[in-house]
C-alpha cells in the first residue's frame, strides 16, 4: 500500500502548491489569482487521497473501511506536509514580501467599502493589530494546510465508504 500512498501524496503536494504560488509567480496581480482558484484547490486537495483509496481497493480487494481511510489520511497527510513546507519556502525566500502586499490590499479594499468615518479608524486600527498574525508566514501557511487537511476528510470518508461497499457487493456477488 505504501506504493501507492507515498508517491500519490507526494505528488498531490507538488499539484497543491503549483496551483497556490503558480498564480503568485505568473500573474501580476497574484491576490486575485489565488483566490479565483480557491474552489479548484480544494478540489485537488482530496484528489490524490480519492485516488489512492481506489487503487488501494482495486488492487487489495480485501481492504477493510479503516484501512482505507487510513490510507486516504496518510495521503492526504503527505500532501499537505508538502504543501506546507512549499508555503513556508515561498513566503519566507521566493517572495518574503507577498503576505504584507496581500495584507494591504485586503485592507484598502474593505476600508473603500465602509463609509463612517469612525467605522473606518476603528477597522483599520483591528487590522494593524491582527497584521503580525496575518502576515507570519508560519501562521498563515499552518492555517492553509490545517484548512486542505480537512477538507481532505470529507471526500476520504465519503470515498472510503463507498469503496468498501462496492467491495463488499463484489464479494456477495462471486459468492453467489
Amino acid at each position: 500500500m505504501n506504493k501507492i500512498i507515498f508517491p500519490l501524496g507526494i505528488l498531490s503536494g507538488l499539484v497543491l502548491l503549483s496551483a497556490v504560488i503558480g498564480p503568485a509567480l505568473i500573474l501580476e496581480d497574484a491576490q486575485t489569482g489565488a483566490e479565483n482558484l480557491g474552489y479548484g484547490i480544494m478540489l485537488l486537495a482530496s484528489a490524490g487521497a480519492v485516488v489512492a483509496m481506489i487503487l488501494i481497493s482495486r488492487k487489495y480487494p480485501e481492504t477493510k473501511f479503516g484501512q482505507l481511510v487510513k490510507a486516504g489520511v496518510l495521503t492526504a497527510a503527505i500532501g499537505v506536509g508538502i504543501f506546507f513546507i512549499g508555503n513556508i519556502v515561498f513566503y519566507t525566500i521566493i517572495e518574503p514580501d507577498y503576505l504584507v502586499k496581500a495584507n494591504e490590499k485586503f485592507v484598502v479594499e474593505n476600508l473603500a467599502k465602509i463609509s463612517d468615518e469612525t467605522q473606518k479608524a476603528a477597522y483599520s486600527e483591528r487590522m494593524e493589530n491582527q497584521k503580525a498574525t496575518y502576515t507570519n508566514p508560519f501562521i498563515y501557511s499552518g492555517i492553509m494546510s490545517v484548512t486542505m487537511f480537512m477538507i481532505c476528510l470529507m471526500p476520504v470518508a465519503v470515498c472510503g465508504y463507498a469503496l468498501f461497499r462496492i467491495g463488499n457487493l463484489r464479494k456477495n456477488k462471486s459468492k453467489k
